[in-house]
Protein backbone atom coordinates (compact mmCIF):
# COMPACT_ATOMS: atom_id res chain seq x y z
CA UNK A 1 0.00 0.00 0.00
CA UNK A 2 1.15 3.43 -1.25
CA UNK A 3 -1.00 5.81 -1.19
CA UNK A 4 0.14 8.74 1.02
CA UNK A 5 -3.33 10.16 1.10
CA UNK A 6 -5.42 7.54 2.86
CA UNK A 7 -5.52 8.07 6.81
CA UNK A 8 -6.40 5.63 9.73
CA UNK A 9 -10.14 6.65 10.08
CA UNK A 10 -10.75 6.87 6.45
CA UNK A 11 -9.16 3.16 6.66
CA UNK A 12 -11.57 2.11 9.53
CA UNK A 13 -14.35 3.52 7.75
CA UNK A 14 -13.73 1.89 4.43
CA UNK A 15 -13.34 -1.88 6.66
CA UNK A 16 -17.04 -0.89 8.60
CA UNK A 17 -18.64 -0.90 4.97
CA UNK A 18 -16.34 -4.06 4.34
CA UNK A 19 -17.92 -6.21 7.45
CA UNK A 20 -20.89 -6.61 5.68
CA UNK A 21 -20.10 -8.51 2.35
CA UNK A 22 -16.77 -9.90 3.72
CA UNK A 23 -12.81 -8.78 2.40
CA UNK A 24 -12.41 -11.49 -0.23
CA UNK A 25 -11.11 -9.74 -3.37
CA UNK A 26 -13.96 -10.15 -5.42
CA UNK A 27 -16.11 -9.18 -2.74
CA UNK A 28 -13.63 -6.12 -1.87
CA UNK A 29 -13.92 -5.39 -5.87
CA UNK A 30 -17.83 -5.54 -5.78
CA UNK A 31 -18.95 -3.75 -2.79
CA UNK A 32 -16.12 -1.99 -1.31
CA UNK A 33 -13.42 -0.35 -4.28
CA UNK A 34 -13.17 2.88 -2.00
CA UNK A 35 -10.86 0.26 0.40
CA UNK A 36 -9.23 -1.29 -2.94
CA UNK A 37 -8.28 1.81 -4.18
CA UNK A 38 -6.78 2.58 -0.83
CA UNK A 39 -4.65 -0.46 -0.56
CA UNK A 40 -3.94 -0.67 -4.17
CA UNK A 41 -4.37 2.39 -5.94
CA UNK A 42 -5.06 2.64 -9.76
CA UNK A 43 -2.00 4.97 -9.83
CA UNK A 44 0.61 2.29 -7.87
CA UNK A 45 -0.79 -0.11 -10.27
CA UNK A 46 -2.09 1.52 -14.01
CA UNK A 47 -2.24 -2.02 -15.63
CA UNK A 48 -4.55 -3.84 -13.06
CA UNK A 49 -8.08 -3.79 -13.24
CA UNK A 50 -10.24 -3.48 -9.83
CA UNK A 51 -10.24 -7.31 -9.69
CA UNK A 52 -6.39 -7.44 -9.84
CA UNK A 53 -6.39 -4.71 -7.24
CA UNK A 54 -9.11 -6.54 -5.09
CA UNK A 55 -6.47 -9.37 -5.00
CA UNK A 56 -3.65 -7.09 -3.62
CA UNK A 57 -5.74 -5.57 -1.38
CA UNK A 58 -6.79 -8.91 0.20
CA UNK A 59 -3.63 -9.94 0.61
CA UNK A 60 -2.99 -5.92 2.66
CA UNK A 61 -5.74 -7.17 4.73
CA UNK A 62 -4.45 -10.90 5.21
CA UNK A 63 -0.90 -9.21 6.17
CA UNK A 64 -2.44 -7.06 8.80
CA UNK A 65 -4.67 -9.46 10.24
CA UNK A 66 -1.30 -12.06 10.34
CA UNK A 67 0.46 -9.17 12.33
CA UNK A 68 -2.36 -9.17 14.99
CA UNK A 69 -2.60 -12.48 15.36
CA UNK A 70 -3.76 -14.65 18.47
CA UNK A 71 -7.71 -14.33 18.74
CA UNK A 72 -8.28 -11.57 17.68
CA UNK A 73 -6.65 -11.84 14.23
CA UNK A 74 -8.57 -15.64 13.91
CA UNK A 75 -11.52 -13.67 14.92
CA UNK A 76 -11.07 -10.81 11.86
CA UNK A 77 -10.52 -13.42 9.64
CA UNK A 78 -14.25 -15.17 10.42
CA UNK A 79 -15.45 -11.68 10.75
CA UNK A 80 -14.28 -10.98 7.33
CA UNK A 81 -15.39 -13.88 6.03
CA UNK A 82 -11.31 -15.11 4.89
CA UNK A 83 -11.16 -17.81 7.01
CA UNK A 84 -12.09 -21.20 5.67
CA UNK A 85 -15.76 -21.98 5.72
CA UNK A 86 -16.43 -18.42 7.22
CA UNK A 87 -18.62 -17.43 4.32
CA UNK A 88 -22.56 -16.74 4.30
CA UNK A 89 -23.91 -14.25 6.31
CA UNK A 90 -22.83 -11.43 8.21
CA UNK A 91 -24.41 -12.68 11.94
CA UNK A 92 -22.71 -15.88 11.12
CA UNK A 93 -19.69 -14.72 10.55
CA UNK A 94 -19.84 -12.68 13.88
CA UNK A 95 -20.98 -15.44 15.57
CA UNK A 96 -17.92 -17.53 14.64
CA UNK A 97 -15.81 -15.04 15.45
CA UNK A 98 -17.55 -14.10 18.79
CA UNK A 99 -16.90 -18.00 19.39
CA UNK A 100 -13.17 -17.29 19.35
CA UNK A 101 -13.43 -14.54 21.87
CA UNK A 102 -15.28 -16.66 24.19
CA UNK A 103 -18.35 -14.50 24.36
CA UNK A 104 -22.08 -14.09 22.72
CA UNK A 105 -22.91 -12.69 19.52
CA UNK A 106 -24.71 -9.89 21.36
CA UNK A 107 -21.14 -8.59 23.39
CA UNK A 108 -18.96 -8.65 19.73
CA UNK A 109 -20.99 -6.32 18.18
CA UNK A 110 -20.73 -3.86 20.72
CA UNK A 111 -18.06 -1.09 19.68
CA UNK A 112 -15.96 -2.01 22.27
CA UNK A 113 -15.58 -5.48 20.35
CA UNK A 114 -15.85 -5.67 16.57
CA UNK A 115 -15.01 -1.93 16.45
CA UNK A 116 -11.89 -1.82 18.13
CA UNK A 117 -10.76 -5.01 16.09
CA UNK A 118 -11.46 -2.97 13.10
CA UNK A 119 -9.43 0.16 14.52
CA UNK A 120 -6.75 -2.48 15.39
CA UNK A 121 -6.87 -3.46 11.46
CA UNK A 122 -6.88 -0.05 10.45
CA UNK A 123 -4.25 1.17 12.21
CA UNK A 124 -2.00 -1.90 11.31
CA UNK A 125 -3.20 -1.33 7.37
CA UNK A 126 -1.76 2.67 8.12
CA UNK A 127 1.34 1.53 9.66
CA UNK A 128 1.67 -0.01 6.36
CA UNK A 129 1.93 3.46 4.61
CA UNK A 130 4.03 5.60 7.13
CA UNK A 131 8.46 5.71 7.65
CA UNK A 132 9.70 3.25 9.52
CA UNK A 133 11.82 5.05 11.02
CA UNK A 134 10.84 8.84 12.70
CA UNK A 135 12.23 11.24 11.06
CA UNK A 136 15.78 12.65 12.92
CA UNK A 137 14.83 16.25 14.11
CA UNK A 138 18.33 16.66 15.42
CA UNK A 139 19.71 17.08 12.16
CA UNK A 140 20.47 20.61 11.03
CA UNK A 141 21.33 21.06 6.85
Amino acid sequence: MHNRGINAVTLHHYLQKTVKHGARAAQLARWTPELVNALASNSDHPDSDIYDRGVLAERCIRWAIRELGGSHGASLLLLLGLAPGASGPLEHRRRLAADVLHIQPGTFVRPHREGQLLWDLALELYKTQIPQEPPDHDHHT
